[in-house]
């Protein structure tokens, strides 16, 4: 492996986006300009896999969402912006590193690092210290990794797109961004978050309070969702567990709790990943086909599916994310 972060996709070297070009494309936006120069300069070998993602008809798209990210990073915080984004790239190399440390150990051994969920909680959820570069350098993920790039735009073209408005319930909210798009994609539409970390909680409060949205709209929750939803009993009309399977025991207890608090047209968001290492992550899927069997087995049905394969330098991996749109079967 050659240090870098993986990548979904392999272009030649002619259609790779240079940094200079998208720093000329970001010229006219002095903070985004300064927020590029800090992840494509100040980190270029971690950073080279999302400009090989990169071609020049996605860079103002692209741009479009650096600025909401760092909008809603940037708002959530009264220092100045230079410390403000000293603090979040640091929390992206806490990111990177730890996990090209942990994919590099997880292909040696076969499994995952992690002892138990009471350790994963103690350990990362319940540490200040590590969820304030957890969180911070999670939401950043979004522009500086390919995949999860990918993942953002699936969720917001394909899933907040269509489907029911109405009452929505996240699972793990962790940094607030999807409970703030979902809010935002449509006036009907409210939100309960439950999360087992109060730094999460606190932290997706802040986020979708910064970007104005009214107190009367959201509610986050901290509570373990593993045991029934927290007891939320409650139907809803749409449900987002993003990257949270791999982080219980059980996942099949959260699936099946999707399906009690679901009505027949409830549009439910998943995402997970097959073979890929991380600090907190605790149920290991090995092959994309026992995600989608889990799937089925509890009772939802795929309506759409995006497998992301990492590939780290020339020899490809079976590792994986994977986004899925799903709705409960017919009761």
């Amino acid at each position: 492996m050659n240090g870098q972060l993986p990548t979904a996709t392999k272009p030649s070297i002619q259609t790779i986006v240079s940094v200079e070009a998208l720093l000329e494309s970001a010229a006219d936006d002095p903070t985004i300009s300064t927020l590029l120069e800090a992840l494509f300069i100040g980190n270029q070998r971690l950073l080279t896999p999302m400009l090989q993602m990169l071609r020049p008809e996605m860079i103002d798209e692209y741009l479009d969402s650096a600025r909401v990210i760092w909008n809603a990073i940037s708002a959530m915080s009264d220092q100045d912006p230079s410390t403000r984004l000293d603090e979040i790239i640091k929390g992206l190399q806490f990111h990177s590193v730890d996990f090209l440390r942990r994919q590099v150990a997880f292909a040696r051994t076969g499994d995952y690092q992690a002892e138990d969920a009471q350790t994963v909680y103690e350990e990362v959820y319940h540490s200040a210290s590590v969820m304030k570069e957890y969180l911070d350098g999670l939401l950043l993920t979004y522009i500086a990794w390919p995949n999860h790039y990918r993942l953002l735009q699936f969720y917001r073209d394909s899933y907040l797109a269509q489907g029911p408005s109405g009452r929505c319930l996240e699972v793990g909210p962790g940094h607030g961004f999807l409970a703030l798009l979902q809010i935002q994609s449509h006036e009907d539409n409210t939100l309960l978050g439950i999360d087992i970390s109060p730094y999460s909680v606190a932290y997706s409060k802040e986020c979708l309070a910064a970007a104005g949205v009214d107190g009367s709209r959201f509610e986050i929750r901290l509570g373990d969702a593993t045991d029934n939803y927290a007891n939320v009993t409650e139907c809803f009309d749409r449900i987002v567990m993003a990257e949270v399977l791999e982080h219980v025991e059980q996942p099949q207890t959260l699936l099946r709790s999707a399906v009690k608090c679901s009505h027949d047209q409830t549009l439910i968001f998943l995402s997970t990943v097959v073979n890929i290492e991380a600090i907190d992550h605790l149920y290991l899927y090995r092959s994309i086909e026992e995600v989608r069997q889990m799937i089925d087995d509890c009772g939802l049905t795929i309506v759409e599916e995006l497998d992301m394969p990492l590939e780290f330098a020339s020899e490809a991996s079976e590792s994986y994310e994977v986004a899925l749109i799903c709705r409960p079967k017919p009761k």
